[in-house]
Order: structure tokens, then C-alpha cells, then sequence
């Protein structure tokens, strides 16, 4: 093979091995010892090595780069070690290789203290921005977003347990004022109840006393009318009384004038008697006699005319008292009715009053249905108020064990 065709040779293989179809050039003839292409083909050869060495670099740093990606996949931030002044495509690949995979252990590193701390409660640490653009950058500000979040939660939580504390205060403190008015409420519509039972017998007493007194004012009512007819009856029986002695007094008058009479004429017989002298005599004696007769009838008369007198006088007075009589039972019978009147409104008050009281008692105890009710919820409230209190004292308590920015 002539030194020519050698050198033509050896280019082609140095083509192919360039391309990467070969990894290695065949061993070819020497040239022969005064050949003209020597000198060229002596840098050719020079240039194989070096571009071998090279390009076992560039495998070695390939290599490198493969396993700096097979750590990344597993999770860990490996930097990839190159040799000063590599200026290669490889090297610069690994150059940015190692700048992201320090950026990554620097990010990674502060989202360990950032969960170390936010585990021991302190959610002020944030994740380190400046080394990174583009979508790491929007994942860090979305990360650092989320702490700051939740800072303002905690923030928020706590001043909401504050005034959750406070308002679980206040409510307590109403609960407890509700409870004390509503047990005095309830004592006073104990003594409400007792009283208006009391008040209750009372007017039934006096509604049973204004029936009664009803009924006695009726009966004397019909006493005073019977009374009234009776002193009529007897008004009429002294106004016959009277009458009669007028008939009396004039009998009487007769019977005056008649004993006068026969006086005069036993008087005058007297003296016929004595002209007649003793044919006379039997006569005489009549006369005597009937002269004392018509003294005795006219002294009868006398004594018959002054008990008429008297019997006249106490008819006349008996009248007198009787008329007296009939204007007081007409005044005692307009009193009775007037109080017959009276009691009946007082019956009908009191019938209302306890209508009213028997609605005051079922309002009263609707009052105490509802005061025990309020009284339960005011227990119920308590209750829940201290849960809420404990529950706010808790959240407090949390929240201020935890360090963050308010």
C-alpha cells in the first residue's frame, strides 16, 4: 500500500471515528522512512489522540452527568466534579447541571428548617426566592404564599380566640345574671301564685257572703213587705176603732140626754108625787128610784165617754205611729232593695274579679312554664359558654405556642 493511499486511509477512519461509526482506528503501515507526508501525517496522528483523549473526557463527564441525573431521580442533590478550563458543550451542560442542583440543595435545605420549624411551631421561616426563575420560582412564592397564609390563619385564629375567650366571658356573665333573674323571677311568681290563691279563697268568701247577703236582703225585703201589710191591716183595724168610738160618743150624748131627761122627769114626778101627799107616795119612791137610776146611768156614761176619750186618743196616736210605721217600711223596703241592688253588683264584681283572677292564675303559670324554661336555657347557655370558654382558653393557648407573624 502505497503512503498515499495509507494517508487516505487513515483521514476516512479519522472521519468515521469523528462520526462515531468507529471507536477506534485500525493500526495502519507505517510510511516509509522519507516519505512527504510524514510531517502530515504525524499531526494527523497527534490529533486522533488528542481527540481521543477528549472525547474520553466528555464520555467520563457523560458518565458523570448520567449519574448526577440518576441521583437527581432518586432524590438526591449531587454536584458533578470538572476538571478547570473544560470548556466543552458537556462542561457547560455540567456547569448548569451543578448550578441548578446547588440551587436545589439550597431550596431543599430551607424546606427542611422550614418543616423542622413549622413541626416545633414556628411558621416564621421562609423559603429562599433570589436563586430561582421561572416555574421554581412560582413554586417557592407559592410555597412562602402558603406560610404566609398561614400566618394570617394563626394570626386570625388567635385574635378570634381572644374575642371567642371574651365573648365566652360576656356570655357567661349573662347566663349567670339570666339565672339570677330568673330564679328571683321564679320566687316572685311563687309568692305571686300564693297570693293570688289567697286572693283567690278570699273573693270566693266574699262571693258566698254577697249570695248570702243577697238572699237575707230578699227575705227581709219580703219581711218588710208582710210587716207593711200587716200595719196597713191594723191602720185599717184603729181606723175602725176609731170610728166606732165616734159612734160611741154619740150613744153616749144620747144616753146623756136621756138621763137628763129622766131626771127632770123623776124630779117633776117627785112633786106630783108630793101634791098628791099619801095617794102619791108609791110614786114618789119610783121617782127617788128612778132618779138615782138616770145619776148612775149618766155617771156611767161619764166613765164609758173618758175611756172612749182615751181609747180615741191612743186609736188617734196609734195612727199617728202606724203612718210612721208604713213611711219607715217603705224606706227600709227602698234600702233593702238599694242594697239588694248593691250586693247583686257586688256578686257580679266578684264573680268577675275571679274570672279575671282564674286567667291571672293560668297566665301566671304559663309565666312559670316559661321562667323554668329560661331557666333551663340558662343552664343550657351556661353550659355551652363554658365549653366555648374552655374551647377558646385552648385555641389561645395553641395559637400562642405557636411562633408566627401577626
Amino acid at each position: 500500500m502505497s503512503d498515499f493511499q495509507i494517508l487516505q486511509t487513515f483521514i476516512k477512519d479519522y472521519n468515521r471515528l469523528v462520526c462515531q461509526e468507529i471507536n477506534e482506528i485500525p493500526t495502519l503501515p507505517s510510511l516509509s522512512p522519507n516519505s512527504e507526508y510524514q510531517e502530515f501525517y504525524t499531526l494527523l496522528y497527534e490529533g486522533v489522540n488528542a481527540y481521543k483523549g477528549r472525547r474520553n473526557t466528555e464520555n467520563i463527564m457523560f458518565g458523570q452527568l448520567g449519574l448526577g441525573l440518576f441521583a437527581l431521580q432518586q432524590g438526591n442533590f449531587i454536584p458533578i466534579h470538572i476538571e478547570q478550563g473544560s470548556t466543552s458543550m458537556v462542561a457547560e451542560t455540567i456547569e448548569y447541571f451543578n448550578r441548578f442542583v446547588v440551587a436545589m440543595q439550597k431550596t431543599a435545605e430551607d424546606i427542611r428548617i422550614l418543616s423542622e420549624a413549622v413541626r416545633k411551631g414556628d411558621f416564621t421561616v421562609t423559603v429562599g426566592e433570589s436563586q430561582w426563575e421561572g416555574n421554581m420560582l412560582n413554586l417557592v412564592e407559592g410555597i412562602n404564599r402558603l406560610l404566609a397564609e398561614i400566618n394570617l390563619m394563626l394570626s386570625e385564629s388567635y385574635t378570634n380566640g381572644v374575642k371567642l375567650s371574651q365573648s365566652a366571658d360576656n356570655l357567661k356573665q349573662s347566663t349567670e345574671s339570666l339565672s339570677s333573674a330568673t330564679t328571683q323571677q321564679a320566687a316572685a311568681l311563687d309568692q305571686t301564685v300564693a297570693s293570688l290563691e289567697e286572693l283567690s279563697e278570699q273573693v270566693q268568701t266574699n262571693t258566698e257572703h254577697t249570695v248570702r247577703m243577697s238572699i237575707i236582703a230578699n227575705e227581709a225585703k219580703s219581711a218588710v213587705e208582710e210587716g207593711n201589710v200587716l200595719v196597713k191591716h191594723t191602720v185599717d183595724a184603729v181606723t175602725e176603732i176609731n170610728r166606732a168610738t165616734e159612734e160611741m160618743h154619740d150613744a153616749l150624748k144620747i144616753i146623756d140626754n136621756i138621763a137628763s131627761q129622766t131626771n127632770i122627769l123623776s124630779l117633776n114626778a117627785a112633786i106630783e108625787a108630793t101634791r098628791a101627799g099619801t095617794a102619791g107616795r108609791g110614786f114618789a119612791v119610783v121617782a127617788v128610784e128612778v132618779r138615782k137610776l138616770a145619776a148612775r146611768s149618766a155617771e156611767a156614761a161619764k166613765n164609758i165617754r173618758n175611756l172612749s176619750d182615751i181609747a180615741y186618743t191612743k186609736s188617734d196616736e196609734a195612727l199617728k205611729i202606724s203612718d210612721r210605721m208604713i213611711r219607715g217600711f217603705k224606706t227600709i223596703n227602698t234600702k233593702i232593695s238599694e242594697t239588694a241592688t248593691i250586693v247583686g253588683q257586688v256578686a257580679l264584681a266578684s264573680n268577675e274579679q275571679m274570672l279575671g283572677i282564674t286567667q291571672i292564675n293560668r297566665a301566671v303559670h304559663e309565666l312559670e312554664t316559661v321562667t323554668e324554661s329560661n331557666s333551663q336555657i340558662a343552664e343550657d347557655t351556661d353550659c355551652v359558654a363554658q365549653e366555648v370558654s374552655v374551647l377558646a382558653t385552648q385555641i389561645v393557648e395553641d395559637t400562642s405556642s405557636k411562633k408566627f407573624i401577626s
